[in-house]
């Protein structure tokens, strides 16, 4: 039973371990986007399902020409909290990693 419960554990802690995906452009408000990650959720023995929208993801400069709605986006979520840290400043970060608050658009497909 316990190695049933821990390995359960370690899945869930995996599978909210984000790095990078690919999303979908919905809109582009000055240099953030709103996007919608093409990949599909599933809990542990449940069903798949989409992920939910996210406004005001920010995008590196160099991708600006190309963002407009339906364009298909790389997405990497940074190691901290970059709430501070996208206004230059140097901050203690949140005790969160890699989460899909911190998410940036680094590139278009």
């Amino acid at each position: 039973m316990a190695k049933g419960f821990v390995k359960n554990e370690i899945y869930t802690a995996l599978m909210n371990l984000h790095t990078s995906f690919l999303a979908t452009v919905e809109s582009v408000d000055g240099n953030k986007a709103t996007i919608i990650p093409l990949t599909l959720v599933k809990a542990f023995g449940g069903q798949p399902k989409q992920q939910a929208v996210m406004p005001n993801v920010p995008f590196c400069k160099h991708v600006a020409d190309d963002m407009q709605a339906g364009a298909t986006v790389l997405v990497t979520c940074c190691e901290r909290d970059i709430t501070q840290a996208v206004n230059g400043v140097f901050a203690l970060p949140a005790v969160r990693h890699h989460s899909l608050s911190d998410a940036v658009i680094i590139g278009v497909i």
